[in-house]
């Protein structure tokens, strides 16, 4: 998908000069029009008979580059949106290539260790049914907006945590 997604946009950064786009749009047009849709293969492939655990195969393949894509698109809004000073190719694929491994390494690792939070504070729980469903409907949610909202501007709130635990006991 990235390669993709690079492949397109450098193609449509050198001969589609006529609509004067800059490398960055080349690469969100390219993140946009890179992902696939395997729904017709799909439905080939359940005609045919072909067995279940390649279409699921498929679909997976599907989702992740979905996924990608979609990472990627906000990658380079962001660049859009909020421009630096002049750069060159290679410091942008340097720059997006660090965000997108902070990202798609980071994300899970922090979702990881939340999911063993909540998994802790579960183990505390017994036969209550209301509970455990909205601990973890509010644990999801909680997380996704701690990743999305807080830890997004180079994880500010840790720093802000460490300092707070440095006054305190610096006391």
């Amino acid at each position: 998908m990235v390669l993709c997604t690079f492949g397109t946009a450098l193609t449509c950064w050198q001969f589609f000069a006529a609509y004067q786009w800059d490398f960055l749009v080349a690469c969100l047009f390219g993140c946009i029009v890179s992902a696939t849709d395997p729904v017709a293969v799909v439905a080939i492939l359940r005609t045919l008979g072909v067995s279940e655990q390649l279409s699921v195969l498929i679909d997976g393949e599907s989702l992740m580059n979905d996924g990608v894509a979609i990472l990627l698109f906000e990658i380079f809004h962001e660049f859009i949106v909020h421009p630096t000073e002049n750069e060159g190719v290679w410091d942008i694929i340097l720059k997006v290539s660090i965000r997108f491994c902070r990202i798609a390494i980071g994300g899970p690792i922090f979702g990881w260790l939340n999911g063993r939070f909540v998994i802790f504070l579960l183990g505390y729980v017994y036969n209550d049914p209301a509970v455990e469903i909205s601990a973890t409907i509010c644990a999801a949610y909680l997380t996704y907006w701690a990743s999305e909202y807080i830890l997004s501007e180079d994880f500010l709130v840790i720093r802000i945590l460490i300092k707070i635990f440095d006054l305190e006991t610096d006391r």
